[in-house]
């Protein structure tokens, strides 16, 4: 149950997201992290442009992706030293610790019977007060259609998958919009920002 490679992007997705700026929330969340040491998880890494913000805040990171086109991307950033890219689906993975875990545009293409396995895998490899920071498609997107396998989620198991954890935020949007490519598309999505305990 690959959905990784499944619902791979567009060819010109990547060169079309190389040089996207990082979320507001993604933003928030670094700056919750005092450590000396920081060790980011960029799950879903695409064309790298969160790992790239993360390398120059500080961070050692892993980026992982389902695609092997991620890799040409990844291997243009600068410090190369800091990163490392992992091609592997999501399910398969075998998560280390870290202090952050940032998944944006990845998460609910992960198939809805094995999701909550992947995500107590995920929220389980956060260090002692170290921050998840991701983005969820509610059940209002356009995207969840009947027979569809991607995860989408309403506010209450948004609130239950983070039941142990501190919530810092969760941010609810809904509208209509356009895809990277430019196809218009109406969006449901959670921001989340949690803390493990």
């Amino acid at each position: 149950m690959d959905n990784s490679t499944r619902y791979a992007p567009p060819e010109d997705y990547y060169s079309k997201t190389k040089n996207r700026k990082p979320s507001a929330y993604l933003n928030q969340a670094v700056g919750l992290i005092h450590k000396t040491k920081k060790n980011a998880l960029d799950f879903g890494c695409g064309a790298g442009s969160d790992s790239r913000f993360l390398v120059n805040s500080g961070f050692n990171v892993i980026a992982v992706d389902g695609n092997p086109q991620s890799l040409e991307y990844i291997e243009k950033l600068p410090h190369q030293d800091k990163i490392t890219f992992i091609c592997s689906p999501f399910e398969k993975f075998s998560f280390d610790q870290y202090d952050l875990v940032s998944s944006f545009r990845a998460l609910s293409f992960i198939h809805k019977d094995i999701f909550n396995d992947v995500m107590n895998a995920l929220l389980g490899s956060l260090n002692t007060d170290g921050i998840f920071v991701g983005e969820f498609y509610g059940v209002k997107d356009e995207w969840n259609k009947p027979h569809e396998t991607m995860t989408f989620l309403d506010k209450e198991q948004i609130y239950s998958i983070f039941k142990n954890m501190s919530l810092i935020a969760v941010h609810e949007e809904e509208k209509d919009d356009h895809t990277a490519n430019g196809k218009p598309k109406h969006w449901h999505r959670f921001y989340v920002i949690a803390q493990n305990l």
